[in-house]
């Protein structure tokens, strides 16, 4: 028939976020700044294509890719001003001390390559597969909901898109201690 299936291989990938990681062989959170654990995160490759047409033999003999975007979504358990900061303006001062999140932040408009976030999927079992990303532009997930109940946990939906970064890198995947820096 075919080969068994290895549970050891079977995992569930509970991890976190780093920003601004200087040093993935140091603990979490890495040399940059801890945001929180992290409940669901998903990793999507939207490939441009176009079928390339051969009318003698009426169907598609070729497909040219156009464009690769790297897209993530994650739901973020902790409310982590380090991560809310590039969706919400963060105003220091406040009468306890603690920082606030003030929207709206900035003008419709704005580009925002120039607030890209160098940012790290930790897994809390090293064995599991990490990812960074090294110009993340955050934003929040269109339907967003932050939860103020008392029976669930407080989460906060972001979605980034993937962008090169200055040596035009985009993301590596794969065991946290073979990830490049």
């Amino acid at each position: 028939m075919g080969t068994e299936i290895d549970l050891q291989k079977v995992f569930r990938n509970r991890g976190r976020f780093a920003v601004g990681p200087t040093d993935l062989t140091a603990d979490f959170p890495h040399g940059g700044a801890g945001v929180g654990w992290v409940t669901d995160i998903v990793l999507r490759q939207v490939i441009g294509q176009v079928p390339i047409r051969a009318s003698e033999f009426g169907e598609i003999v070729d497909v040219l890719t156009t464009e690769r975007q790297w897209i993530f979504a994650a739901t973020v358990r902790e409310f982590d001003l380090n991560l809310l900061d590039p969706i919400f303006t963060i105003n220091e001062g406040s009468t306890t001390g603690e920082d606030l999140a003030t929207y709206p932040g900035e003008r419709s408009g704005t580009l925002q390559a120039a607030n890209g976030l160098k940012l790290v999927f930790s897994p809390e079992d090293t064995k599991n597969p990490a990812a960074i990303f090294y110009n993340a532009i955050l934003l929040p997930e269109e339907t967003s909901v932050l939860n103020f109940r008392l029976n669930d946990d407080m989460t906060f939906g972001i979605v980034a898109y993937a962008i090169r970064d200055g040596s035009g890198r985009v993301v590596q995947i794969g065991n946290l201690r073979d990830i490049v820096l």
